[in-house]
C-alpha cells in the first residue's frame, strides 16, 4: 500500500512573510516537517510541492521526491489546496505508483506525533478508506481541524474536493503544542515555548 505524505509549501505567505523557511531551533520551519521522512511511521513515500527554489535543493537530505516546481498558477493566495494536491498527485501517479492514502503534512506544524499519526492512518483504513481523518482543535463546543495532518485518498479528495468534510473522524491531540498552526507572528512566539520537543 503506497501511503503518500503530502507536504505543501508556498512562497508568498501574507501574514507571516516566508513563514515556511522561518528559522525554528536553527533550521528552517519546513526542516521539522521534511524530516519525518526519517522516522518510523506507516508513511512509505513522500511528495513536496512547492515554488521555492531554496527547499527543492533542502530535499536532498531526506527521502522525498518532488514533480518539479510548482506551476504559478497553483501558487497563488486563491489557488485551493484540492487544485494543488490533483495537480500534484495526476504526475505523481503517472510517474511512480499509485496512491492509496494521502496524508497532508503542513509545515506551519512543527510538532508531531508519530504514535498519533499511525493511529489516525489506521483509523482510516479501519473506516475502509471511506472517511478522511483530521487532527482537531475543539473551541466552542464546535470541532475544527488544527492543520497537524489530513488523511484521505485521491478518490475522496477527488468527490469532496476538499481534505475534510462534515463527514470526517477527527481525531485530538495529546498535548497543546500539536496544535500550533504557525500563520501570525504570535503563533510564531507560542511555537518557540515548546523548542525542547524538536530534535
Amino acid at each position: 500500500m503506497n501511503i503518500l505524505g503530502l507536504i505543501f509549501a508556498r512562497k508568498g505567505s501574507k501574514r507571516l512573510k516566508n513563514k515556511n523557511i522561518k528559522y525554528l531551533k536553527n533550521k528552517p520551519l519546513i526542516y521539522w516537517t521534511l524530516k519525518l521522512s526519517k522516522q518510523k511511521n506507516k508513511i512509505n513515500n513522500y511528495l513536496l510541492s512547492t515554488n521555492y527554489s531554496s527547499i527543492n535543493k533542502l530535499i536532498k537530505n531526506f527521502n522525498i521526491v518532488t514533480n518539479g516546481k510548482r506551476p504559478e498558477y497553483l501558487s497563488t493566495s486563491k489557488s485551493t489546496s484540492y487544485e494543488v494536491a490533483n495537480y500534484e498527485i495526476k504526475k505523481y501517479e503517472k510517474k511512480y505508483s499509485k496512491i492509496n492514502i494521502i496524508v497532508l503534512l503542513q509545515p506551519t506544524s512543527p510538532y508531531r506525533s508519530n504514535k498519533i499519526l499511525n493511529k489516525a492512518i489506521n483509523i482510516f483504513i479501519d473506516n475502509k478508506m471511506t472517511r478522511s481523518v483530521v487532527s482537531y482543535n475543539k473551541k466552542f463546543n464546535k470541532l475544527f481541524p488544527n492543520g497537524n495532518f489530513y488523511i484521505t485518498s485521491p478518490e475522496l479528495i477527488r468527490q469532496e474536493k476538499n481534505f475534510f468534510s462534515n463527514k470526517s473522524i477527527f481525531v485530538p491531540m495529546s498535548h497543546p503544542r500539536f496544535s500550533i498552526d504557525i500563520d501570525t507572528y504570535s503563533d510564531y512566539i507560542e511555537a518557540k515555548k515548546y523548542l525542547e520537543f524538536l530534535n
